[in-house]
């Protein structure tokens, strides 16, 4: 009670000690509880991976030891995260998840099921029989329970097919009777997460947990290209504790203090400077006299951008005023973990948590602690910097009872006029689903896998990401769910039935990658699978998400020498159990030269990414800003005579898109050899399945055709179809559904032409200032855009005065100050210019030792044409290059969903080709199938 450390059996200095003494190898003992047992001892249960199952385990001792470690549960479905309270009359009671199948799955191929909340008693270690509390179609998850009274209350976050919400119940464990389920949190428009529970004496049940809402959770669309599509700025997403307090079947909201400058809701914790998606993960305490504590994280950024992040505890303390402000506990930033805490007999909290000391060691920033031009010379010679972040260990202190405030009483004391309103039932508006209105269709819900049959077997439809980032990865800021959580988000909320967390292994501590290696083999079930990868990422050498066969436990992070360059990575790899994935290859800034992309290694790309567009070529639909690097669009990795095939994924965010997978099972390894042999398509919307195949091959394969080769599509939509387009080579060879184009001399025909500023060969900055004018001509009506984006970490490095298109009052101007002597390619100087061809504009070169130049020309003219002149930098030009799909009518539709299309290809000449196909339907959404190669004879 006073602080003091318990001395164990092997001496004063020797701390208790549940593992076996080395060298027995670790266990992989995942979110441990605890209960007191007797004078001095502990009951310990906790997750495990048994046989790749997680599995519950437990031991007793105390001071003079731990006995043996027994399994409680056993078997091929999961038992996980368990929570323990004992009941009145001394028996200890433990609450978990318990995946169940479900009979209509049974003839699914691959049955998602989905986890029960179940409650059982332990007599000494044995489990007796289990009472199911929560039970349904979607995933009921984190259980807590408490002793109120002669009973148990149990809370859990539960999910009802659109959004998580906080549900409560109470227990008879002598009779085993249940309650009627309360729902708690009713409010639609969020998810609730990580409850807490506590009972006060006079019988109050109190809970608090996270709420979290994003308005575009599950789009496929990225803000930027929403946002210039004319969709409007998004609603950024929120994060906030929420308290409630339960009284027979009443729920109702306690009021806030008021704090200075901010303003507080009733049944919301206040004061917290910043929270993120990884929660605050609260914890409940209640004291003897009826007040409680709150202990909860929040995110805490400092230094440049706020790279170096971290989550610090807060103590509020709740009473008969409302919720108190918080206090902060110094020195506790951590990571993204729930706090412990006890109750003294005094009232006086005790916490412990997990804390490192990556804000007290930050100088600069964690991400890029010295300039970026010195981290790639490093990386040219072998050495990978990363920033510290400290030594990981376990916080403790004691916070003192808190003084009652004058004239308030304790919430949960006898009597007690607590300041609270009845919680308002929140069911409209719903959450954003990535389904809206499709969770009718058995596919996209996944009741239902679509078979392929070819070559005499038959591979089932699986739906999955394969890029998906956690709080682990420092680029994010500690903004995102912690790993835990994104899988539970991309099974229930995106409907993954495979989903690959890649956190940068720059930016990942050997806590933080244990912390990943656990909640890929403990998210696991029969109808979902976890699989493990880093993503491998520098700015001299692009981007790769490292997919593994089976676990992390192979690697540490590519911190080591051995991976700062692409051979370097290979040669630590090996393709029976690894694999590489090229992602946002054209991005400028982080570019993938294919010449350097070992095919033993790289059998996909990642065409598509939800955070940020397309990459499939230039200009092309749904483009990414930042994809402008030429040649490094995945069809030109096929150009370059790579033989890849196309997945989608997300990225950073909570948006979502699918890689698509046929394999003979929905485990690890049917997965891994599915994606090496390029049975994939990408999608950015669940429920589309586009089907090619060329003399009956499935896409991805090869084969050798001696005649005319015959090419099928089969295709589906969740909404119709407005477009089927089969590429041959790089080029449209059969187009269903498109307008036919307008001839290219006729003037009044729609043009889209995306225009790179061209430098011969520049020279050493001058002292001239120079800039080129592009404006339309009088009653012409031409948009113009700047066409070129850059990560914002690039844009520090270029610095502000980096030349570029700016567009005002209907006015484009390159201007290129003569001072500026930073780092300049022509892809930093595009422009979009949309109009009628025959639409004029005037084109001025102003300043410099050429003089004033003027042209007069047309959008038409300007792609047949490109005009140019001098400038104090030696020659210039603008090229021009019409943008393909522009030509997309998303309001003429084929008036159908589903579309099949057979053709014979009587002009194939003699070599090797690759085809492809891709559909787009009316709400812009769009499928890629994976290339078939084909050699003719």
């Amino acid at each position: 009670p006073d602080g003091t450390l318990v001395a164990g059996s092997g001496g004063a200095d020797a701390p208790l000690a549940l593992l076996p003494a080395p060298p027995a190898p670790p266990r992989a003992m995942v979110r441990p509880v605890a209960l007191a047992d007797g004078a001095d001892g502990v009951l310990v249960v906790w997750t495990e991976p048994v046989a790749g199952v997680a599995q519950l385990l437990a031991a007793r001792g105390g001071t003079a030891g731990f006995g043996s470690i027994v399994a409680l549960t056993s078997g091929p479905t999961p038992n996980r995260n368990p929570e323990l309270a004992r009941a009145a009359d001394g028996t200890a009671w433990i609450a978990w998840e318990r995946w169940v199948a479900r009979p209509a799955d049974e003839a699914a191929g691959a049955p998602r099921g989905s986890f029960d909340i179940v409650a059982a008693p332990l007599s000494g270690l044995a489990l007796g029989d289990a009472t199911v509390v929560a039970a349904g179609r979607g995933s009921e998850l984190d259980p807590v329970i408490v002793a109120a009274g002669s009973e148990l209350a149990l809370a859990w976050s539960g999910y009802g097919g659109r959004d998580y919400e906080i549900a409560l119940r109470r227990l008879d464990p002598a009779t085993r009777a249940l309650s009627p389920v309360i729902d708690v949190s009713a409010d639609a428009a969020s998810d609730d997460l990580h409850p807490t529970l506590a009972a006060t004496p006079e019988g109050a049940l109190w809970l608090a947990w996270d709420r979290l809402t994003d308005a575009a959770r599950g789009r496929s669309l990225p803000a930027e290209l929403e946002q210039a599509a004319g969709g409007g700025k998004r609603t950024p997403p929120r994060a906030a504790v929420r308290v409630a307090c339960v009284r027979g079947d009443e729920v109702t909201l306690p009021t806030a203090r008021g704090l200075d400058g901010v303003a507080t809701e009733a049944g919301i914790a206040a004061g917290a400077p910043l929270l993120s998606f990884s929660g605050a993960l609260p914890r409940l305490l209640a004291r003897p006299d009826g007040t409680l504590a709150l202990a909860w994280r929040f995110l805490a950024r400092q230094g440049p951008g706020g790279k170096a992040y971290g989550w610090p505890l807060l103590v509020s303390t709740l009473d008969g005023a409302g919720i108190g402000p918080p206090v902060m506990v110094a020195a506790s930033a951590g990571g993204a973990e729930e706090a412990a805490g006890a109750v003294a007999v005094d009232g006086a909290l005790w916490l412990a948590w997990q804390q490192d000391a990556r804000l007290e060691v930050e100088t600069g920033t964690l991400l890029r602690p010295l300039a970026n031009e010195v981290i790639q010379r490093a990386a040219k010679v072998g050495v990978i910097v990363a920033g510290s972040l400290g030594p990981s260990g376990v916080g403790v202190a004691r916070v003192a009872p808190p003084a009652a405030p004058d004239g308030a009483s304790a919430p949960g004391a006898t009597g007690a006029a607590v300041a609270a309103i009845a919680r308002p039932d929140r069911r409209a508006p719903p959450h954003a689903h990535p389904a809206d209105g499709l969770l009718d269709d058995p596919i996209v819900s996944g009741e239902q896998h679509v078979v392929f049959a070819a070559g005499g077997r038959e591979y089932r439809l699986f739906w999955g990401d394969l890029h998906r980032h956690s709080s682990v990865s420092r680029c994010s800021r500690g903004f995102e769910p912690g790993p835990h959580d994104r899988y539970v988000f991309g099974r229930d909320t995106a409907l993954y039935d495979f989903m690959a967390l890649t956190d940068h292994s720059c930016h990942v501590d050997p806590f933080g990658w244990w912390r990943l290696d656990e909640a890929a083999e403990v998210a696991g079930d029969p109808g979902f699978v976890a699989l493990c990868g880093f993503e491998w990422s520098t700015g001299l050498h692009g981007h790769q998400n490292v997919l593994l066969r089976g676990t992390l436990r192979p690697f540490l992070s590519n911190s080591h020498p051995a991976c700062a360059t692409l051979p370097n990575l290979y040669s630590l790899l090996k393709p029976e159990w690894a694999l590489a994935i090229p992602h946002h290859t054209a991005d400028v800034a982080r570019r993938t030269d294919f010449s350097k992309c070992d095919p033993r290694f790289v059998p996909l790309v990642e065409i598509y990414q939800a955070q940020r567009g397309s990459y499939e070529f230039d200009g092309c639909l749904r483009q990414s800003h930042l994809a402008h690097a030429a040649g490094a669009f995945a069809v030109d990795a096929l150009r370059n005579g790579r033989k890849v095939g196309f997945v989608a994924s997300t990225d950073h965010g909570e948006g979502a898109a699918y890689a698509a997978v046929l394999a003979e099972k929905l485990e690890r390894g049917a997965l891994f050899d599915a994606l090496r042999a390029r049975r994939t398509f990408g999608a950015t919307a669940k429920g589309m399945v586009i089907d090619l195949r060329i003399d009956g091959h499935l896409m991805g394969e090869e084969l050798v055709a001696s005649g005319a080769p015959q090419v099928t599509v089969k295709a589906r939509g969740t909404r119709e179809l407005c477009e089927l387009i089969v590429f041959r080579d790089g080029a449209p060879w059969q187009v269903v559904g498109r307008r036919p184009p307008a001839g290219a001399a006729d003037p009044t025909r729609a043009t889209e032409l995306t225009v790179q500023f061209e430098l011969a060969a520049p020279k050493a900055a001058r002292a001239d200032d120079w800039q080129v004018v592009l404006t339309p001509a009088a009653g012409a009506s031409i948009t113009m855009k700047p066409w070129f984006e850059l990560p914002v970490y690039a844009r520090d490095d270029l610095g502000p005065d980096r030349p570029q298109w700016r567009v005002r009052d209907g006015v484009a101007r390159h201007a290129w100050k003569g001072s500026y002597a930073g780092f300049w390619e022509s892809s930093h100087s595009r422009l979009r210019l949309r109009g009628r061809s025959d639409a004029e504009f005037v084109l001025e070169s102003r300043g410099g030792d050429g003089g004033p130049q003027r042209l007069v020309t047309t959008l038409g003219a300007l792609a047949a044409a490109p005009p140019g002149g001098t400038s104090p930098l030696g020659p210039w030009r603008l090229t021009a290059s019409e943008s393909f799909d522009a030509a997309i009518d998303l309001a003429r539709t084929l008036g159908t969903r589903e579309l099949a299309q057979e053709w014979r290809d009587e002009s194939l000449a003699p070599g090797d080709h690759w085809y492809y196909a891709r559909i787009v339907q009316a709400d812009g959404e769009i499928a890629w199938s994976s290339p078939l190669f084909v050699s003719r004879r």
